[in-house]
């Protein structure tokens, strides 16, 4: 059994995301409260086990909206209980799990999800670009490989500057030669994360910046969109002729350095920038094998 409900306002939870609609499935070990982050939300944020379900509905009831609880399907064989949509863990049937990455049942048969596509910048894209950059400044995070986005307002200016750089005839003096790519969700055609290649090296890059930057949406985070992206860009680099990438992150950020260990990253050293006031660890992927 599975249902699902939303919450008449949004639950605040501290360090943890809020909790907008809840899902209970009954299990042999008891009735599970799957707690989903937005009301959108595919797979849920957290969960708890209840001995009872009277237990459960006790504690909930009262929070949840007038549409009451809703009537879910059972998962399909070998798929998350948690999941909305008909999906498992890629590799789980083969008995090979990759955590973290999911396969979607579509149009009769298992594809990656979410299906994402590498993009260059275009109009197309302008609202996602704009609340991409939206969520960066709300949040203050730096917008790693976005191409200066944080100075532009209007997405077309940002588009402009995008191509400039990507044209060696127009490249501005002092900088390098870069291919800005975004990474889309298909389903919803969301711009969750961007990636830019630097096509060589000067001085700072040489010792700090490497050739690759990147970010991810800050409410996208801890989905695995990192590692994807830079997976899915690293042919671009070697069409680009760079058989050898630099990549740098921050000293301490875990996250950044399991996504370039993930992609084959193999660490050299750590540098000091002294303008940031940091301490750099510099990885190389080998493309020549």
């Amino acid at each position: 059994m599975r249902k699902y409900a939303y919450l008449k306002e949004p639950l605040k939870r501290d360090q943890s995301d809020d909790i907008y609609k809840i899902m209970l499935y009954e299990s042999s070990e008891g009735f599970y409260l799957f707690e989903y982050s937005s009301p959108d939300a595919v797979l849920s944020a957290g969960d708890r086990l209840y001995d009872s379900l009277e237990d459960l509905q006790e504690e909930w009831d009262e929070r949840i909206d007038e549409k009451g609880w809703m009537d879910l399907e059972d998962p399909l064989p070998d798929c998350q209980h948690d999941a909305f949509i008909p999906l498992r863990v890629k590799g789980r049937v083969t008995g090979r799990p990759e955590w973290g990455k999911y396969e979607i049942f579509r149009d009769g048969r298992w594809v990656d999800y979410p299906e994402l596509r590498l993009v260059q910048p275009s109009a197309e894209y302008g609202p996602q670009i704009r609340a991409y950059r939206k969520e960066f400044l709300d949040s203050g995070d730096s917008m790693d490989g976005t191409g200066s986005l944080r100075k532009y307002d209007d997405p077309k200016d940002w588009i402009e500057n995008v191509k400039r750089y990507q044209d060696p005839r127009t490249v501005p003096e002092g900088r390098v030669q870069s291919t800005q790519y975004m990474l889309v969700r298909e389903e919803d055609q969301k711009v969750v994360g961007m990636i830019d290649i630097r096509h060589y090296f000067n001085d700072y890059l040489e010792k700090y910046g490497g050739h690759i930057g990147y970010s991810v949406a800050p409410s996208e985070r801890r989905k695995g969109y990192a590692a994807r992206m830079l997976q899915m860009v690293l042919p671009k680099c070697k069409e680009l002729g760079i058989e050898k990438v630099l990549i740098t992150c921050i000293s301490g950020n875990e996250g950044s350095k399991r996504t370039i260990l993930k992609n084959g990253g193999v660490y050299e050293s750590t540098v000091y920038e002294a303008e940031e006031g940091v301490d750099l660890e510099r990885y190389w992927i080998d493309l020549s094998k």
